[in-house]
């Protein structure tokens, strides 16, 4: 198909043709406003971060805010404290850009602490909305029809195949490397922000590839079947591993990927292995090939 387009651009004009592409690019920013104990509004302080965090937001860009509570109170009583707290996040944003955005939001709630060492500071970082940022500036790409077409043939052949290394000794049913979370977070560690994008450009290229983003928590080592809070544990930890399965989804989505492709779910709670530390590899999104 590429050769086609080279070989006609070549007969029709016989010379030096510039053409202006926009490509979007697409960046991600997060910022946390903390609140303090009970409250659903926030002091000045946090609230000048939130409208510098906010200024440069532009029509085309989104924000998903995710409120969380410590775990003092009842599970019904937190919900509604994090619906607070999101609503009136929300309402300052809207009040303090004129854009149009698209805003998501979800209302964790009670986030347990299973660990008691330093519980205050523990309690105080868990009053918080995490507000990400999706931007999308475009970017002017120049593209020269003259150019050798051998070359940029094999520079081609040469991305694709390297991206395709992924799925290369791969089959149905197997697992790539897995996506790692922060603990107790919906944020990805450096490392596996490069591999993600390394899957994105598997998928992009080989639109027969499907697989399906599984989500996962690790804590250390509990009884949650025995826990005499077991139903709100097992129901926080689906709940945030769904959360981070859909991140993943929503980033290959929103830079292009056919939703045909993806599929998610979270399953909670499953360490790799017991211990009575946490592990870090269980903060996890696993990877499975669906069809290949």
């Amino acid at each position: 198909m590429q050769k086609n387009i080279y070989k006609t651009a070549y007969k029709i004009l016989g010379l030096l043709i510039l053409t202006i592409n926009l490509t979007f690019s697409q960046t991600e920013t997060t910022l946390k406003v903390y609140f303090e104990y009970n409250k659903s509004n926030i002091n000045s302080n946090e609230k000048a971060n939130l409208i510098k965090f906010i200024s440069n937001i532009n029509n085309k860009d989104s924000i998903s805010v995710y409120a969380f509570c410590d775990d003092i109170g009842s599970e019904k009583y937190n919900k509604n404290l994090a619906k607070n707290r999101n609503e009136y996040i929300i309402k300052l944003i809207k009040k303090y850009t004129n854009k149009k955005i698209e805003i998501s939001r979800f209302d964790i709630g009670k986030v347990p602490i299973l660990d008691k060492k330093n519980i205050n500071f523990k309690r105080k970082q868990n009053r918080n909305v995490t507000i990400k940022l999706k931007s999308f500036t475009k970017k002017k790409k120049q593209l020269d029809l003259t150019i050798n077409k051998k070359s940029e043939n094999n520079k081609v052949v040469k991305i694709v195949n390297k991206w395709k290394n992924l799925f290369e000794t791969k089959k149905k049913g197997d697992y790539l490397e897995d996506i790692l979370f922060n603990q107790g977070q919906i944020v990805i560690i450096q490392k596996s922000k490069q591999y993600l994008n390394h899957l994105f450009y598997s998928l992009k290229y080989d639109k027969n590839i499907k697989i399906k983003l599984i989500g996962f928590v690790g804590a250390r080592k509990i009884s949650v079947t025995k826990h005499k809070l077991a139903k709100f544990y097992k129901n926080y930890f689906i709940k945030l591993s769904t959360l981070r399965a859909k991140y993943v989804y929503d980033y290959l989505i929103d830079r292009g990927i056919d939703a045909k492709q993806l599929s998610y779910e979270g399953q909670g709670y499953k360490p790799i292995s017991n211990t009575k530390k946490v592990n870090p590899l269980d903060q996890r999104v696993r990877i499975l090939i669906v069809s290949n």
